[in-house]
């Protein structure tokens, strides 16, 4: 059906972009593994005012955000929540209510 075409095919670009980050932080570690060899121990010291000297790093990388919201549901569950119902109108049912609370 053209819902299960379109849920599949949202689900492989998703997993596509998931793969691809995913080697993206693989490259990034493999980048800071290779750095740590490479540091001499007996030349390569710091020691704990330079650290606190040092400015905090900050990431240039943007995060996602967001990612399960209106924006990220498949299409084909979208036209289907759309077409649902909308919820009964249950405030008109406070005036039988027993217990003193209503919205």
């Amino acid at each position: 059906s053209r819902h299960a075409e379109d849920m599949f095919r949202e689900l492989s670009q998703e997993v596509t972009s998931v793969f691809r980050r995913g080697n993206q932080l693989q490259r990034r570690i493999e980048d800071v593994r290779e750095k740590v060899k490479q540091l001499n121990p007996n030349v390569d010291v710091l020691n704990l005012q330079d650290i606190h000297v040092q400015k905090p790093f900050k990431s240039s990388i943007n995060k996602e955000q967001q990612v399960l919201s209106r924006s990220t549901v498949p299409r084909a569950i979208l036209e289907l929540y759309d077409k649902c119902d909308a919820p009964p109108a249950l405030e008109k049912l406070d005036r039988f209510r027993e217990d003193g609370k209503s919205r």
